[in-house]
């Protein structure tokens, strides 16, 4: 059904959360490639045409607000993963084994101090338990709720990206 859309001239677009060579290779999976010409990745953060590789979205969190996301899963020693281009920031090894990213060629770079954030990332996600995210959530929301969107999912994932102006 999606090539007889694509073949009727229709632009067929994926939209995921998930980071973008995910969602490539997903599409490369079902065995849709021809179909598709563009993604949008990171809830919104990136929108690619896949076709040509031009980034016609690329929004990232600012560099000094993920670093105060950062001092704050010190403060209330929570676990987080950093997405940026092709590798992922984190605490410790624990949070690595909740990620998938290490299979699609991502690297992973841990962290001591919110001075090694060199890049803004597109998304930064805590990974707790509920009562610790409980915690961080109304603070972030009170600071930050008009610079970046929050949003849980499930019970031990709480995401913080820009929001897409």
């Amino acid at each position: 059904m999606l090539h007889q859309l694509h073949q009727e001239g229709h632009h067929l677009v994926i939209c995921s959360g998930r980071i973008k060579e995910a969602i490539k290779d997903l599409i490369k999976q079902l065995e849709l490639w021809e179909a598709f010409e563009y993604i949008v990745a990171f809830n919104g953060a990136i929108v690619e045409n896949i076709k040509t590789g031009e980034m016609l979205v690329e929004q990232r969190l600012d560099l000094d607000d993920t670093k105060m996301l950062f001092n704050l899963s010190y403060q209330f020693d929570s676990e987080l993963i950093v997405y940026y281009n092709k590798s992922i920031l984190s605490k410790t090894e624990k949070v690595h084994n909740y990620s998938t990213v290490s299979k699609r060629g991502f690297t992973t770079e841990y962290i001591t101090d919110s001075s090694q954030i060199k890049i803004a990332p597109y998304k930064f996600l805590y990974v707790d338990e509920s009562k610790i995210l409980d915690k961080i959530e109304p603070i972030i929301k009170k600071e930050y709720s008009s610079k970046f969107a929050i949003a849980r999912s499930g019970q031990k994932l709480l995401r913080c990206k820009p929001f897409w102006y």
